[in-house]
């Protein structure tokens, strides 16, 4: 079940604003705070959890609901939309790299609070990426890949509209969907005409993202390995080795292991053929998936 998770692991570049955890006007549970503060106090304790302390991811997921409902009567809908996305993402972290006793549980968790950032602004940049992709790895790996590429389908207008984050956020999922769906080839097509510039992590290692630079770099190429692109797959590693924080990256292994063999790499996604799903090929899949770019 671990693998329902996979589907949204790489939105690797999400955007956002965070607080500092240590700000004097924070509460330990985020309550009896103003709107605003007592979002960016959950803003904070997610990024704590996400990126240093892993154990203590459960306990910051309680602190939301409280919160949200204390703030019902809400005004400011763009961070509140992010604030929901984000207790879906700590969900799906903690499914896919804390091993929870009961992963189904978690897994159950994450759709809905995507939904309901989408709900809450509909004009969420990145909220219809990460619902498609938690949506289409679980029909997915329930046998339907009908409604996988229906669902695919039916994200990419919005997605091309709004391809910053949204591309690298389903790209992940909808790469190692059977070739035979047509949709890893249409992922290839997004890629190709996905231009990042605007934000910090485009051009260099951040807060959030202390290594998005070689991540996202292998996020690439192991894309064109699931295609067959040798020439591209091998770009990619060239850029991966010579991102900034290279040589202290704690998942340089993969990458090297990857520029040691690359034929190995691309036959590796090969044997699957046409009909064959890559979900448990690729690296955001793994029980590091989100810390691959995000761990400090």
């Amino acid at each position: 079940m671990n693998r329902l998770t996979l589907a949204a692991a790489a939105a690797l570049a999400v955007v956002c604003a965070c607080t500092d955890d240590s700000a004097p006007t924070y509460t330990s549970d985020c309550l009896g705070l103003d709107e605003t503060t007592a979002y960016d106090c959950l803003e904070a304790r997610f990024w704590r959890t996400f990126q240093v302390d892993f154990d203590q991811r459960m306990s910051v997921y309680d602190l939301y609901q409280p919160v949200l409902d204390e703030h019902a009567d809400y005004d400011d809908y763009d961070y509140r939309s992010r604030i929901v996305l984000r207790r879906g993402q700590l969900a799906l972290a903690i499914s896919l790299e804390n091993d929870p006793p009961n992963p189904a549980y978690w897994i159950n968790l994450i759709s809905p609070d995507f939904d309901l950032a989408g709900e809450i602004n509909p004009d969420n940049p990145i909220a219809v990426s990460w619902k498609a992709s938690i949506d289409m790895a679980i029909a997915h790996i329930t046998g339907d890949n009908d409604r996988a590429v229906q669902i695919f389908n039916d994200a990419v207008d919005r997605i091309e509209a709004a391809p910053l984050g949204n591309v690298p956020s389903i790209s992940g999922t909808s790469i190692g969907m059977p070739l035979s769906t047509g949709v890893p080839e249409r992922t290839i097509e997004l890629v190709d005409a996905w231009e990042c510039r605007g934000v910090a992590w485009c051009s260099q290692n951040t807060e959030h993202g202390p290594w998005v630079m070689p991540g996202m770099a292998y996020h690439w190429a192991e894309h064109y390995a699931r295609v067959g692109n040798r020439a591209k797959t091998v770009a990619f590693l060239d850029q991966a080795t010579s991102a900034p924080g290279y040589a202290d990256w704690p998942y340089n292994w993969v990458v090297d292991d990857a520029v040691a063999d690359v034929d190995g790499l691309l036959d590796k996604f090969a044997a699957v053929g046409q009909d064959g799903s890559a979900f448990g090929l690729m690296y955001s899949n793994q029980k590091w998936g989100c810390k691959f770019c995000h761990a400090k």
